[in-house]
């Protein structure tokens, strides 16, 4: 096999460079805090270590005709090694690295028609990665995050139409370094807890039918404006209520209500059925500690307590709750060192 090196997907020999030496490095560095006392022998450390971002030395090399066309070539991937923001090598197919090119880069001629150029590639975290998933490989796009792209073909394990307590399950895992979990939970509910003490605050986006509403008033639109006090409620949350035509079944999100000579009158706006299972899809990224909905393309901040999830010694994530109805739900495992 021909070594090289991937930047985003792009194979090093592809461009016509030969890798000449690729230096990982197998432990990463650690250092933790240390306070030193007159006089006392040691220091007091701290329980926790700090791992900061780590170099990978890359060296290519390149041939022309002579050192003008070698120095166009190194030029001509400039753009490749400068956009990379992940990493593969070839002795390692089924891992990557997360980072991007820093530092100096230095130049040499090897001989009248060969030169090399030195690159590091600054690897953060400063592991390895791996998606842990049955289907085999797997590799994160790089214009999306992670919890958007779960699926049931990119997921360590999944959950359908759960309304009751389940829990979601990654075997096997090789881990020198804890791994980074994501998920994805499409549904309703009125409490939700993952894991140990992860709770979701206030109840999700949800659906009343026409059956249930108060009706007070219909709009142009033909929906249905029903008991006021409720809607207040909603409104005063993160979460926004949902209404369907009922001839038509067009959706519209409630986005206000104006007090206009003593009537409550509601603001829509228009949203569509994928729009609507965007907004019921709850995004969790444990590492980047980022819990969110995208309403109307936005990403939303969704509030929370507790410590995120993680997996128990068996390798476990329970979900439970009260009132809740999963149509989906989505554990990516990412294992790392």
């Amino acid at each position: 096999m021909i070594p090289y090196i991937k930047f985003n997907d792009i194979r090093s020999d592809a461009l016509g460079l030969r890798l000449v030496s690729a230096e990982p490095f197998i432990l990463p560095k650690r250092t933790r805090q240390r306070e030193y006392i007159p006089g006392r022998l040691g220091s007091i450390s701290s329980a926790d270590f700090e791992m900061p971002a780590a170099g990978y030395r890359i060296r290519l090399a390149a041939m022309g005709t002579d050192k003008s066309a070698v120095i166009n070539k190194m030029h001509s991937i400039a753009s490749w090694a400068l956009s990379a923001r992940m990493m593969t090598v070839w002795h390692e197919p089924g891992y990557y690295y997360t980072g991007a090119v820093e530092g100096d880069s230095s130049f040499s001629m090897l001989s009248r028609r060969n030169g090399m150029i030195e690159i590091e590639f600054i690897c953060d975290p400063p592991c390895r990665q791996r998606a842990s998933i049955p289907a085999g490989m797997w590799f994160p796009e790089l214009d999306k995050p992670i919890p958007e792209q779960l699926s049931d073909m990119a997921s360590t394990d999944y959950a359908k139409a759960k309304t009751t307590a389940f829990t979601l399950r990654s075997a096997g895992l090789d881990n020198t370094l804890p791994p980074a979990l994501h998920l994805a939970l499409t549904g309703t509910w009125s409490s939700l807890q993952i894991g140990a003490s992860f709770v979701i605050a206030g109840p999700s986006a949800t659906m009343l039918p026409l059956a249930d509403k108060i009706v007070v008033a219909a709009n142009e639109h033909g929906f249905l404006v029903a008991d006021v006090m409720n809607i207040v409620e909603w409104l005063a949350g993160d979460y926004a209520l949902v209404w369907e035509n009922s001839t038509t079944h067009a959706l519209k999100r409630l986005l206000a209500l104006t007090n206009v000579e003593g009537q409550m009158t509601p603001t829509w706006q228009d949203i569509t059925a994928e729009e609507l299972v965007n907004e019921r899809t709850l995004y969790i990224d444990c590492d980047a500690q980022e819990v969110y909905r995208l309403v109307s393309g936005t990403r939303t901040p969704v509030k929370y307590s507790g410590d995120f999830p993680t997996l128990n010694e068996d390798g476990e994530l329970g979900i439970t709750g009260t009132g809740f109805n999963l149509s989906t739900a989505y554990l990516l495992v990412i294992e790392r060192g």
